[in-house]
């Protein structure tokens, strides 16, 4: 081994020795080889040549290789690109799509809530042909080559550039050396199935790694004359290698590159070749310093030939580099869209809110696209700016989804058994900027949801909904913490609102009327049970407006670690019927018209990150009651329908619910309560969590100002339903979830009081949609 480098480095000097007897400077290019996450190896490199003043003539890069030699051949340092890879967060980065903070609040209610989407083309189901999507990775792309928008060629860079890609259409290789750095960077790194390939004129570009990971003997052909090369290719796996399906598929996808690594490796004059010490995968992006580490061990090997290289490069004028100079701003004089429907044109014009002939700030043209991304419409988006003759364009390019597209999910608990969600969303089946959809829930408590959204307004921010939702359930009625009836419960509601966003992604004012119908009988024969409240049929009609408040910066669906959530609505009873029949001959029907009501609903949730792994919960919930003073029925004895539903945490769709852990679905029914949780989720390995909460509430029967009077005097036990005072509710437990393929699986075990015992639930998969 010591003998094989003697000979290399006396080699080496050889080399150095015919360089430093010319009078002219030689060409010296710089090599990166692909290889995903294994290419923060390259940044030790770029390190040691900013410090021994070596400065490349010419870079080519492949797949990782390109983005961090794009970078470096702008004019970032080596410490630059470190400093880059180390704030970057990597899991937010490939992630699909946008955080949940970053949806349309129209668009909330519906978004990552099923477990496979598939888009509807002609009559046939279409799958998408990646795995990842692109849309935060281009982004951040783009913004750190913004600077270079004025460039006719890659040639014009502080150092010259080439990125190596795939034409999948021709089956060769095919050199980017001019147009977007940020789209050259992207190709390359096209990772077949991964991400979606770049088309690029007539050519359908994948990762240059398919055919030509190490790309040196393209320096070759660009006159190079040394060629310093940092590389992370293992070549071909042997036999033994090659024990599961992912090295197979590897090594298929890699074939041709794999059999020239060895020439490619032989064409170098340094070679830095860092598989051997690395000790992580190329998915591994959240291991930077390790990488970091291990791609210092080669280096050190090659180090004397570098620092020789330096040396006699001393003797030449090299090129003189600069850092890219930031662009805050720039004044667009043309925007140009690509594959956007002339249906939602206005609107996603509208979402960028570009200034023609204005100065632009670069952030405000990234935000404009996160909102509209966030509208769902696009599985991609992207941008970029050009300069042609003295003109500046910003080019929206845009992959709208399938009109029509098809949503499905599997769900389990223990109220609503098995069941399967179905789900058609339409887009501009109603007019322009609009979105239909159909929800069904084939399940033992089954589901229905009917809902129309329309943008209108100039700057498209404002929406008109209507929804429809019917259900049908068994619930039950408890006494003292046990099941004491079962009823067979049907509720419908329809509602119109009009809604004006105050922040496209955050928050939004409402107000709107909704009619709903509450209906439930017995489903025993009330002549052979007639249960505890003799009842044999209810029916409950009311009319109300409403007007509300909603604020949602949470950043996902799925156990969120930060952001918060505020909700505030008042509701107003214009109308309503009660009609109730007994199974007693001896007691009339009632029918009528109770007292009219106020009711005021607050939610607040904010998460607080304590740790990278840990997040702090607390939130509010208020529910009060105002009823009006008059001779109609009595509010509290016959308004079942309107009264707060308080317990459980599977599914709520009614207008008036509460979740509260370690009570049963349902199990109270008050006109006030206010309510407090603390939780404390903690994840490890990724996907699993642990939630150990406590809740408090105060919970009442009676009118608004008898609970504010005895708000501190709360000694009644919950399981009485002493409609003469205030009851306290106290809870304590631990919830276990596992993000699953199949959807969350949450297993809660919870102590409540006064029953004094613990309770479980159990939920699987996603549930309906609210």
């Amino acid at each position: 081994m010591q003998l094989r480098k003697l000979l290399t480095f006396l080699l080496f000097c050889s080399v150095i020795s015919s360089v430093y007897s010319q009078s002219v400077k030689p060409k010296v290019a710089l090599v990166l080889s692909g290889g995903g996450a294994k290419g923060f190896v390259h940044i030790p490199v770029l390190q040691t040549l900013d410090s021994l003043g070596i400065v490349p003539d010419i870079i080519i890069g492949t797949s990782m290789g390109s983005i961090v030699g794009g970078l470096y051949a702008m004019g970032y340092s080596g410490d630059d690109i470190y400093n880059m890879a180390s704030q970057v967060n990597w899991n937010e980065l490939f992630s699909e799509g946008v955080s949940l903070r970053d949806v349309a609040v129209e668009e909330k209610s519906e978004y990552e809530e099923y477990l496979t989407e598939l888009n509807i083309n002609h009559g046939r189901f279409k799958t998408s042909n990646y795995l990842l999507n692109d849309f935060n990775l281009m982004n951040l792309f783009e913004k750190l080559t913004v600077s270079t928008y004025s460039l006719k060629n890659f040639d014009e860079l502080n150092i010259p550039f080439r990125s190596v890609t795939t034409n999948i259409v021709t089956g060769k290789e095919f050199v980017i050396d001019k147009g977007s750095l940020a789209v050259a960077m992207r190709a390359s790194m096209s990772i077949p199935a991964l991400f979606d390939p770049v088309v690029l004129d007539d050519k359908i570009l994948l990762d240059g790694g398919v055919l030509n990971n190490f790309p040196t003997d393209i320096a070759k052909k660009w006159g190079a004359d040394i060629i310093i090369g940092s590389d992370v290719g293992e070549g071909m796996v042997s036999k033994e290698g090659l024990n599961n399906l992912s090295d197979l598929l590897f090594q298929t996808g890699m074939l041709i590159s794999n059999l020239h690594h060895e020439e490619s490796k032989k064409l170098c004059d340094i070679l830095v070749n860092n598989f051997p010490n690395l000790k992580y995968s190329s998915g591994d992006f959240d291991k930077l310093n390790d990488f970091i580490d291990d791609g210092s061990i080669a280096l050190k090997e090659v180090l004397p030939q570098l620092q020789s290289l330096s040396y006699q490069l001393k003797n030449f004028k090299q090129r003189t580099r600069h850092q890219p100079i930031p662009l805050d701003s720039l004044v667009i004089d043309e925007e140009i869209f690509t594959g956007v429907n002339p249906e939602n044109y206005k609107y996603i014009k509208a979402r960028i809110g570009v200034e023609i002939g204005k100065y632009n700030q670069i952030d405000a043209i990234e935000q404009g696209l996160v909102n509209a991304m966030g509208s769902t419409l696009f599985e991609k988006l992207s941008y970029n700016i050009s300069n042609h003759e003295s003109k500046t364009t910003l080019e929206i390019d845009a992959k709208e989804r399938d009109k029509h597209r098809f949503k499905a999910s599997i769900h389990y608990d223990r109220h609503n058994g098995v069941g399967l969600i179905l789900n058609y969303t339409g887009r501009n089946i109603t007019g322009p900027a609009s979105r239909s959809l159909i929800s069904i829930d084939l399940a033992e408590q089954p589901k229905i949801r009917l809902q129309n959204i329309i943008h209108v307004g100039h700057e498209r921010n404002w929406w008109w909904k209507a929804e429809a939702l019917a259900l049908q359930s068994r619930e039950s009625i408890y006494q003292k913490g046990f099941e004491a009836d079962y009823f067979r419960y049907r509720y419908f509601n329809f509602l119109n609102e009009f809604n004006k966003n105050i922040n496209n992604l955050q928050s939004f004012i409402g107000l709107g009327i909704k009619y709903e119908l509450t209906h439930f009988h017995p489903i025993i024969n009330a002549e052979i049970n007639p249960g505890i409240y003799g009842i044999k049929k209810y029916n409950f009609h009311t009319l109300d407006l409403f007007l509300k408040y909603e604020f949602n910066s949470l950043n996902k669906v799925l156990y969120p670690n930060s952001g918060r959530y505020i909700r505030v609505k008042l509701n107003r009873n214009l109308s309503n019927h009660v009609a109730v029949s007994y199974i007693d001959n001896n007691l009339s029907e009632v029918e009528g018209k109770v007292n009219g009501y106020w009711i005021f609903q607050f939610d607040f949730q904010q998460l607080f990150r304590l740790s990278s792994h840990t997040i702090l919960g607390a939130s509010v919930n208020i529910g009060n009651t105002l009823i009006d003073e008059n001779s109609q029925l009595n509010f509290e004895s016959y308004a079942f329908g309107s009264k707060f539903f308080i317990g459980g945490i599977t599914d709520y769709y009614r207008s008036y619910q509460l979740e509260f852990y370690g009570l049963k679905r349902n199990e109270i029914l008050a006109t006030q309560y206010l309510s407090t949780t603390l939780s404390l989720q903690y994840r490890y390995n990724y996907d699993y969590y642990v939630t150990p909460h406590f809740s408090i509430a105060n919970v009442a029967y009676g009118d608004l100002s008898d609970f504010a009077s005895q708000l501190f005097k709360s000694n009644n036990k919950w399981t009485n339903f002493d409609t003469s005072g205030i009851s306290v509710l106290a809870s304590a437990g631990c919830m276990f979830s596992y993000n699953s393929l199949i959807g969350p699986i949450d297993f809660d075990c919870t102590w409540v009081n006064d029953v004094d015992k613990f309770r479980w639930n159990l939920r699987v998969g996603y549930l309906f949609p609210k």
